[in-house]
């Protein structure tokens, strides 16, 4: 996949190489432990990688690595988990909410995902202001602290629609000699298929979010 472009970052999804490298250098025992996870989790499926590998957050201008993040595996029941991490000295320049929005809206991009989720310690102010920022909303507590989920906008395929229908009945109406029918028509059939869509996606998010909320 090609890195995600921000105004001042790249996010690039590691290899499996630069996950070995990576954890060799690592000294730290959890970090090493979260990092072979990674890896693991790419090469047992290797078509879902990007759900599994670690992201490196670098700089555009001079391409020094300032952080990274990254998912916990593939979106199950339309949610998944996300979490970063920014190096001290790269702090309070809006830089890990600058990459952490691009990496959200990467995910709200593929299919059947509703909800992104993210935990963060309680005296972990940052990490707190960073969700709170990005509009995440407290929804209770997870293993690592307090856990934040942040829902994909709703659907707009009713104007969308409208006006792409308009545009080939207006096309019909000009051929016909007949604008106004022309245009009627189009919109009418823009607008039973945008809603029907939207609804379709309303009904499909209200269910995923019903399961995960039973478990």
């Amino acid at each position: 996949m090609k890195p995600l472009k921000t105004k001042k970052l790249l996010i690039t999804p590691m290899t499996d190489e630069e996950l070995g490298e990576k954890i060799a250098r690592e000294k730290e025992a959890h970090m090493s432990a979260a990092l072979r996870e990674m890896l693991d989790g790419c090469r047992q499926h290797p078509q879902d990688r990007d759900w599994y590998t670690g992201w490196r957050i670098t700089l555009q201008t001079t391409g020094e690595e300032i952080g990274s993040l990254g998912f916990h595996g593939v979106p199950e029941k339309g949610q998944v988990e996300i979490g970063y991490g920014i190096e001290q000295a790269y702090q309070r320049q809006g830089l890990g909410t600058e990459a952490v929005r691009a990496a959200v809206e990467w995910a709200f991009s593929q299919t059947n995902v509703y909800f992104v989720t993210a935990e963060a310690e309680e005296d972990n102010l940052a990490s707190v202001r960073l969700l709170e920022k990005l509009q995440f909303a407290e929804c209770g507590r997870g293993e690592e602290g307090v856990c934040f989920e942040k829902e994909k906008p709703a659907s707009v395929y009713l104007p969308i629609f409208m006006c792409l229908f308009m545009s080939v009945g207006l096309s019909i109406g000009a051929a016909m000699d007949h604008m106004a029918m022309g245009s009627c028509f189009g919109i009418a059939i823009g607008f039973m298929l945008g809603a029907a869509l939207d609804a379709s996606d309303k009904k499909k998010r209200e269910e995923m979010k019903k399961e995960w909320q039973r478990n």
